[in-house]
């Protein structure tokens, strides 16, 4: 497995966007607001990805920066949960990877299958093999709009995101747990 090293950056603002959840592709996707801007901070390589089993963490295989979370996530596999999300550092999350990035290649991030819980009273989703979130918020980094990644000791601990569409989500989300 190849060793992260994550870094915040100080002085920058998180990636403005918009984060949803696409229920007919059961995915999550994030809708830059300014193109040009998400396109400096990749970077003139492009993307690679840090991959938390379907969902990944988009990062500039040439600046390192985190950019923001897209990837298959299907409500039936969630869990109900209080989701608070962490106290964030206000800055940028840099990425380098042993051995370096490739344009369209996922390193895998975590050992062991991600847990998922949603909390459909404030829309926070988060993917985690820990419970360190419960009690975390010193490497909390808001990397683009409702989207935060939580890193300790160069590795990806937990991310969070709060699509744009969370009142629908949630609906579908209760609507699915009712079923039987």
């Amino acid at each position: 497995m190849n060793r992260l090293h994550f870094s915040v950056v100080e002085g920058m603002q998180p990636l403005s966007g918009e984060a949803v959840y696409v229920r007919g592709d059961h995915a999550f996707d994030f809708r830059p607001a300014y193109a040009a801007v998400a396109r400096q901070r990749a970077g003139e390589l492009g993307t690679a990805a840090i991959a938390l089993d379907t969902l990944q963490l988009e990062v500039g295989v040439e600046t390192g920066l985190c950019l923001w979370v897209s990837g298959y996530s299907p409500v039936t596999g969630w869990m109900s949960r209080a989701v608070v999300a962490p106290p964030v550092q206000h800055g940028g999350l840099q990425c380098n990877v042993d051995g370096g990035l490739q344009r369209g290649v996922s390193v895998r991030a975590m050992v062991g299958q991600p847990t998922r819980y949603f909390d459909p009273s404030t829309g926070w989703f988060c993917a985690t093999t820990t419970e360190a979130w419960l009690s975390a918020g010193e490497g909390a980094v808001e990397v683009a709009t409702d989207t935060i990644v939580l890193v300790g000791e160069d590795q990806l601990l937990a991310i969070f995101v709060r699509p744009s569409n969370w009142h629908e989500l949630a609906q579908t989300f209760q609507a699915e747990a009712a079923a039987p």
